[in-house]
């Protein structure tokens, strides 16, 4: 006797099944502790909970036909059920199946036996609201402890980076992730109502980076580094000099706390833009500034920067990243 499968001529809807794809083990626990939570079908909310990021509902729906050995999820619309004690039955049960599934051989089920079938489900396999919770429970502390061994490995200072051999698009590289790991741990934050983050993950915050990096020293958490002047207007001295026409030196005041340039006065009274080709960097912080040329960028956009940010090194860097990348 031949075996049963798609032959020329077949309509393409006859064997439309597939397997879908990308499911880890562990996502398929995942996936059947949130089906017995929230229930079968409910594939807004299981996305939306975001302990299957990444998904398509056409995938959790395959999974779930998988998972219970049956096609058709019909009798188990909107309840929360025992998958396991569904997939056993099935397995023992005699009938035509498509792709190791069972497959409802006869007419279009009618609404009254809809009801039915789900009326049988809920009272062979309903689960009660404890054993429910306790399903909530494990999917909550599976994602809790996701996020912080995400965040030990991304922020991990055991394998130091030895910056100085990277070229510039490396750098990029390295610093585009760590800007992402520090929005990841701000989230963990924001979730926890701003409790204080403790352990290796909260340590390795501060310091990004062991030995000469970009973001501090190796000795653990450090402070921003800022430039002389912080929070003030950087200013080079008036001169009050003679009284004849062109005596004095003109001053140039930055404005620090914007990146503006402001208007500077002559010794006449009168308004001039502040010259380009004078850099008020001059008087910053030398070793701060050389960090940011190291990783590739000019003078004039690592001053930019440090003005844009009132000369904080890592908001500097998140400016270059974000405009200058």
């Amino acid at each position: 006797m031949s075996k049963r499968g798609p032959k020329i001529g077949d309509a393409v809807s006859l064997w439309n099944f597939a397997p879908s794809p990308g499911f880890t083990k562990e996502e398929v626990v995942i996936l059947k502790y949130c089906l017995m939570y929230y229930g079968v079908g409910r594939w807004v909310q299981i996305l939306e909970s975001g302990y299957l990021s990444g998904k398509l509902i056409q995938q959790l729906n395959g999974q779930t036909q998988r998972l219970i050995g049956q096609q058709s999820l019909a009798a188990y619309t909107g309840l929360c059920v025992d998958l396991d004690k569904i997939r056993e039955d099935n397995d023992k049960k005699d009938g035509e199946r498509k792709g190791g599934l069972l497959i409802n051989s006869g007419p279009n089920p009618t609404k009254t036996l809809r009801a039915k079938w789900q009326a049988e489900a809920k009272a062979k396999y309903g689960l009660s609201e404890e054993v429910r919770q306790s399903y909530k429970d494990a999917l909550d502390q599976f994602k809790l402890e996701k996020d912080k061994s995400l965040i030990e490995e991304h922020l991990s200072l055991e394998d130091p980076i030895e910056t100085k051999s990277l070229d510039k698009k490396a750098l990029v590289g390295v610093l585009k992730k760590l800007r992402v790991n520090l929005k990841a741990l701000h989230g963990v934050w924001e979730k926890n109502k701003g409790k204080e983050v403790t352990g290796e993950a909260g340590d390795g915050v501060s310091s990004g980076l062991k030995g000469e990096g970009v973001g501090g020293k190796s000795d653990g958490a450090a402070a921003p580094t800022r430039i002389k002047g912080e929070g003030k207007e950087n200013t080079t001295p008036v001169s009050r000099g003679g009284k004849g026409k062109g005596k004095g030196r003109k001053s140039i005041e930055v404005g620090v706390s914007r990146g503006e340039n402001k208007m500077s006065k002559k010794a006449g009274g009168k308004t001039k833009r502040h010259d380009k080709s004078v850099h008020p960097g001059e008087s910053a912080d030398p070793e701060v500034l050389q960090q940011i040329l190291a990783m590739g960028f000019t003078k004039k956009y690592a001053m930019d920067a440090l003005k844009e940010t009132n000369f904080v090194l890592e908001d500097a860097v998140n400016w270059l990243m974000l405009n200058c990348a």
